[in-house]
Order: C-alpha cells, then sequence, then structure tokens
C-alpha cells in the first residue's frame, strides 16, 4: 500500500501497488487520474508525469473561474429583483393617483353572496286598547247587554258572557224570585227570557251567573296583561232616574283610576257617574273588551264607582264549567231558598213594624182618655194611605208558588224547608193582624210581641243555616 495524492483536490488516500499505471479516481473528489507511484518503499507518491500536470493546472484554472462565475451570477439576480420592485411600487403609485379615495367600507374585502329571499317583516304587534271610536264600541258590545227586572221590586244590568250564561251582581236578583226575573235585551228585542237557573252565586264577591233561554253573542274578557291604569273605559247599563223612568242601555264615560281592597277584596277604582240601575253592567275598555263588573258607588262623592276584576269573573267561569249537575242543582235551590226566606223576613218585619205602630196609637188614644179602637182607628186610617193592599196580596201569591216549588228541592235539608214555613206562617199571622185588627189593647200588644219572639227565633235559625244576613 502506498499514499498517493489527489492531482485535482490534493487530497491523500492509501492506494494499492497494483493499481499503478491504472486509470483510478479520488476518494474524495471523484475525480478521475492516473495513478503513478514510486518503485521505493517510501509513503510519499512519485512525481506525477507531465500530461497529469497540465490536467491539475486546468482543473485549478476552473475552480478559480467558478467564484467568479457565482459572484456574477448573485449580482445579476439582485439586479432583477431591485427592477422589479421598482417597477411595481411605480405602477401601483400611478394607479392610486387615477383610483378615487376609498372609505373603509370599500377597503374591506368583498364577499360575494347568492341572492336571498327576504322575509317579510313580521307583522307589528296590534296596540292595547286601539283607540276607537265609542260608537263603534258600543254597537259592537250592545247586543251583549242586558236589562233584569222584576216587576214591581227592583233591576239592574248583566251581559253574556257565553250564548245563553249571563253575569250579573248577586245584589240585583238576590230577592227576585226566579219566576218573576225578566231578562230585556234592549238593543234586540222588547220581549223578555226567563232564566233558567242560577249557575253560581256569590254574596261576597257580588257576582252572580245564570242561564237565560236565548241565544247571545258574548262579550269578549280582557286579558291581564293588557289593563292599564288611567286608560278611557266606557260602561253600559239600565240606570233607575225615577220610579217610572229607566234608562235602557244607557252609556257612560270614565276613566280606570286605580286599584283598591276593600274589605279584603280587590276592586278597581273607577272615575264614572254610575246610579242604581247601572249594577252588574260592563266595564270595557277601548278594544270592546271587558276589565270589570260594576257592582257599586262611593256613598258621599260622585263620579267614584267600585268595579270586580274581570280575573275574578274568568276563576268563577273556569269553576262553573268543571261543575255536574248534581253541583249546579244544590246552587240553584239553595238560592231559590235564600230569596224566599229574604223576602218572608222583610215581610213580617215591615208588618211587625206596623202591629207596633198600632200599639202606640192605642195606649196614645187610652192616654188621652179616648179609647183604644179610636186610635187603632187612626192608626188605620195613615195606615191606608201608604200600603197598597193589592200589591200585599200579590206579593203572598208569588211566596206561595214559589213555596211549592221549594218544597221539592231535594238538595235542601227538610228541617230548613220547615222553618221557612214557619216564618211563612208567622208572617201571614202578622199580616192578618194589621189587615183586621182584633182583640182589647192588651190582647194585641201581647200578640205583637209573642209574633216579633217567633219571627226573630226563626230569622237567627235560617240565617245561619242558608248563610245569609237578615235585615232588621
Amino acid at each position: 500500500m502506498q499514499s498517493v495524492e489527489c492531482p485535482n483536490c490534493h487530497k491523500r488516500f492509501a492506494a494499492h501497488e497494483e493499481h499503478n499505471g491504472r486509470q483510478v479516481r479520488c476518494k474524495q473528489c471523484g475525480s478521475p487520474f492516473r495513478l503513478t507511484m514510486s518503485t521505493s518503499s517510501t509513503t510519499h507518491a512519485s512525481k506525477p508525469p507531465d500530461d497529469a500536470l497540465e490536467k491539475r493546472s486546468d482543473s485549478v484554472q476552473r475552480k478559480s473561474a467558478d467564484p467568479t462565475r457565482r459572484v456574477l451570477t448573485i449580482t445579476f439576480a439582485i439586479a432583477s429583483i431591485t427592477v422589479l420592485c421598482m417597477l411595481s411600487f411605480l405602477w401601483y403609485s400611478l394607479r392610486s393617483q387615477s383610483a378615487p379615495p376609498q372609505t373603509r367600507e370599500d377597503s374591506m374585502p368583498i364577499v360575494r353572496k347568492e341572492p336571498e329571499l327576504q322575509a317579510a317583516a313580521p307583522a307589528p304587534k296590534p296596540i292595547r286598547n286601539t283607540q276607537r271610536d265609542s260608537a263603534d264600541i258600543v254597537a259592537e258590545i250592545e247586543p251583549s247587554v242586558s236589562f233584569i227586572h222584576d216587576e214591581g221590586r227592583s233591576s239592574g244590568t248583566g251581559f253574556a258572557v257565553t250564548d245563553r250564561w249571563v253575569v250579573t251582581n248577586a245584589h240585583v236578583i238576590d230577592e227576585m224570585l226566579p219566576e218573576d226575573v225578566k231578562v230585556y235585551f234592549p238593543s234586540l228585542s222588547n220581549s223578555p227570557e226567563k232564566l233558567i237557573r242560577v249557575l253560581h252565586f256569590d254574596e261576597s264577591r257580588d257576582l252572580c251567573l245564570v242561564e237565560v233561554t236565548g241565544k247571545h253573542k258574548p262579550i269578549r274578557l280582557v286579558k291581564p296583561k293588557e289593563i292599564r291604569k288611567g286608560e278611557d273605559i266606557i260602561i253600559i247599563g239600565s240606570p233607575a232616574v225615577g220610579p217610572e223612568l229607566i234608562l235602557k242601555n244607557a252609556v257612560t264615560k270614565g276613566l280606570l283610576s286605580s286599584e283598591v281592597v276593600l274589605e279584603g277584596k280587590t276592586y278597581y277604582q273607577i272615575s264614572a257617574s254610575i246610579n242604581p240601575g247601572n249594577s252588574g253592567g260592563p266595564v270595557v275598555n277601548q278594544a270592546g273588551a271587558l276589565l270589570a263588573v260594576v257592582t257599586s258607588k262611593a256613598s258621599k262623592e260622585e263620579g267614584i264607582a267600585f268595579g270586580v276584576p274581570v280575573g275574578d269573573l274568568e276563576s268563577i267561569l273556569m269553576d262553573v264549567r268543571k261543575q255536574d249537575d248534581i253541583t249546579t242543582r244544590a246552587i240553584d235551590e239553595a238560592h231559590l231558598a235564600r230569596v224566599i226566606c229574604r223576602r218572608i223576613w222583610n215581610r213580617a218585619v215591615s208588618h211587625s213594624r206596623l202591629m207596633e205602630i198600632y200599639c202606640v196609637a192605642m195606649q196614645k188614644a187610652i192616654d188621652a182618655h179616648l179609647s183604644a179602637s179610636d186610635g187603632l182607628e187612626l192608626a188605620r186610617t195613615a195606615r191606608a194611605g201608604a200600603a197598597d193592599l193589592d200589591a200585599e196580596r200579590q206579593e203572598s201569591q208569588a211566596l206561595e208558588r214559589s213555596l211549592r216549588r221549594l218544597q221539592k228541592a231535594s238538595t235542601i235539608d227538610s228541617e230548613v224547608r220547615s222553618r221557612i214555613l214557619e216564618l211563612w206562617a208567622c208572617s201571614q199571622e202578622i199580616f192578618r193582624y194589621i189587615d183586621d185588627p182584633r182583640g182589647s189593647f192588651d190582647s194585641y200588644r201581647k200578640k205583637t210581641i209573642e209574633l216579633q219572639d217567633i219571627r226573630e227565633r226563626l230569622g237567627n235559625r235560617l240565617s245561619i243555616e242558608l248563610d245569609i244576613e237578615l235585615a232588621k
């Protein structure tokens, strides 16, 4: 083995002597050259021949020329890039000067979208209580308003909440015998309808729901969220302005002023003028929807009235719809018993006071050294000018007719029915003693006290059993 030197890269490497004179490649750079070894054992390679020196010289020249070529190439590339940049800058400057200035929106990237079908804008929500002409509102709700009447006694207002159900105040019909109740719808007909039965009766809330024979358009009930303090209202009713004059379906305008609590119950305070006969009438807003039921007015102040909120009426309607026939029958018969008891009681109280007047008149006559009969005659003359005997007899006939119906009321306890009959007998006897006084002054006074005691005992018992308050 001998160490030889590559004539191209001048690196040394070991080679076998047997390769001497052959063409070999440098293990470092791969350049071919002819291997020439000395015959001595020295480790240095012999002097290369002339042609090898020439090749080496050419290689050195090529090597020395390569760096210059690379420098030129790099210089040319840099110059080209510089020229391109300058041309781009010049083109951009010229374009900017010719184009209009861009806004922020113009400079934002443009995103093309497919055309879309624009959904229609939602319809505006209806304004609550949209102002309408009062005449239109009245024309809309008037067919639903009723006039409730009992010939010779009292009257009030009501309105339809279903095709056959009519709402009114409890105090409007609390002394009306069902057979005598007449329900008119003045804007539709002059012919009265009959009351079929009482579906609900609540004295504490002063509301009553009855069923009538005809079919009618109901008034729409307002939603609680639509009620606004200070909104304009309309009241329709049939107020009585005298013993002979009733203004049927009279219209009154006012305001819903506030909400108040009276005796633990909530009412709407209404700024409007109402009169007896408006009770039970509807209070509607400017959309024609029911806000309240007229129930009372301030006793000493004009223009202040109160109404039962529509929410209470809605609760009643829900309860009545759930009632079975037995419950409804019990409510109807209980109402009949209460009305009969009140009517008999009031009649007995009125006649008992006349007996007391007779006793006082006879006592004054005796004190004036006259006979008791003289005083009684004077009292009877005064009574004749104030009492209507025909009306008294008609009242007796109506009560007897209702009492016969009451005796068939299976939901009323038999003892309660018996006590009502006892009260009726007491009332009849009192009436006979004022219609035809008899006996001496002492016996008449004694009878007066006796009948009053019977009346009081029966009245106290019935007021508890029927859950009613009887006038004193």
